[in-house]
């Protein structure tokens, strides 16, 4: 049941059982009967009700049961519940902290920063305050203000850890732990410190193994524990040990698909077993098993489509898409499929534009659109298009060059570029 995948869910779905309010009870049944937009519905006109009546504290209460119950199904809905929060409440933490992920998500990622110092300002307890702190390192690092993440997320880190010291078997404590941990990596990683990646995802690799040992029963808890096996993966492989790399990458595909087996109407889950999927396919590759890796890409392509086509507001499923179509295209060219290569590199382009242009503060999406271009620019060349990969590398040096952007290894982007753009002056004969 979709009610109990979120914590934030599970935690709502309990608060709502200890009222006596007929509909909320109503609600909480439409929500186990997979009716989430139904509970929704009847949560915002209980709220609606406790407004007219002047009793804001209690609608908003309502309305944060409301965008809970929403928050996976529905998060456009959860979003405008959050909005209402505000309007009774300016000063909601919760409601901060709920708009700063959905601006992320949606590629505001000036209104996702406001939204985060927002929560953080608003924390009223040292644990809300190192959540903030999270979600305000996630957003910075979207910005390209990596040092920055990095100073938050190490600050959340020595708070969660001081959580769990003080209740060791404690399962939130844990899992906030893990989970600051994993971002903790991400950024490391982001940044090429790949030693204290490799230290702190395997950290959080081992805290999220324990807690899916205890509670096989929790999606979320699940999806925890194959998170971390990916992320360790692709840290082992940028150290060379592609060995111990693809256990974990296979780990986690075999433990993804069985959560999007379970779950068959949950998209968010179906999504991650896709990445779970390519990820192992990009590691075989790496390994020489160009067959294997194919197999993997050619059958999460469909599927990329159909989630990036559901969720057309949301700008992460264009992003998977474009990132499937880029190993795709790597893969074909290695196959000799050029023609077919060719195709990819170029819709891969064609979405990476259109993300950049819905989400242009964020420099992970112009990163990618310059890389992007790059790889076609190498491929158009390799195909003979010498003017067109011209074209493309002197665009892409354009845009990596720009210093109003925070490009993450903007040098390095360039030096490749220069290499890219020499190696068509050569085949040109210039």
């Amino acid at each position: 049941s979709p009610a109990a995948q979120t914590a934030e869910r599970i935690q709502q779905v309990e608060s709502a059982s200890t009222s006596k309010s007929p509909d909320v009870q109503k609600a909480l049944g439409q929500l186990l009967d997979n009716k989430a937009d139904d509970a929704y519905a009847t949560l915002t006109k209980v709220a609606a009700e406790r407004r007219a009546a002047n009793d804001n504290e209690a609608a908003v209460t309502e309305l944060w049961r409301a965008a809970a119950f929403v928050s996976v199904s529905n998060p456009k809905k959860a979003a405008d519940a959050y909005e209402q929060v505000l309007a009774l409440k300016p000063a909601s933490y919760t409601a901060h902290l709920g708009l700063a992920y959905y601006n992320l998500a949606t590629g505001n990622g000036a209104k996702a920063m406001t939204h985060a110092e927002s929560a953080q300002r608003y924390a009223s307890t040292d644990i809300e305050a190192a959540y903030a702190r999270t979600a305000l390192a996630l957003v910075s690092l979207r910005r390209g203000q990596v040092d920055r993440a990095l100073t938050l997320v190490r600050e959340s880190v020595k708070q969660f850890r001081t959580l769990r010291d003080t209740a060791p078997e404690d399962e939130l404590a844990n899992r906030s732990l893990g989970e600051a941990l994993q971002l903790l990596g991400d950024v490391q990683a982001t940044s090429g410190d790949l030693a204290g990646a490799r230290l702190n995802y395997q950290q959080a690799y081992d805290i999220r193994a324990e807690l899916a040992r205890k509670r096989p029963d929790s999606g979320d808890i699940q999806r925890e524990h194959y998170h971390a096996a990916l992320g360790l993966a692709s840290t082992l492989a940028g150290w060379g040990d592609v060995s111990n790399a693809l256990a974990y990458a296979s780990h986690a595909e075999t433990l993804s698909a069985a959560l999007a087996a379970a779950n068959p109407a949950r998209d968010d889950i179906l999504r991650e077993a896709l990445i779970c999927r390519n990820e192992h396919g990009r590691l075989l590759q790496q390994s020489g098993d160009l067959r294997g890796a194919l197999q993997r890409y050619e059958k999460s392509m469909a599927e990329f489509r159909t989630l990036a086509e559901r969720h057309a507001g949301v700008l992460q499923p264009a992003i998977d898409l474009k990132n499937a179509y880029l190993l795709l295209s790597e893969a074909r060219e290695r196959a000799g499929d050029l023609d077919s290569a060719l195709m990819d590199a170029r819709r891969a382009l064609e979405i990476a534009e259109q993300s950049h242009a819905r989400a242009p503060s964020d420099t992970i999406i112009l990163a990618d659109e310059i890389n992007a271009r790059r790889w076609l620019a190498g491929i158009e060349m390799r195909a003979g298009n010498l003017d067109t990969a011209a074209r493309l590398c002197e665009a892409a040096l354009a845009s990596a060059q720009d210093r109003s952007a925070d490009i993450i290894g903007r040098e390095c982007t360039i030096a490749v570029l220069h290499q890219v753009r020499a190696a068509v002056r050569t085949q040109a004969g210039d």
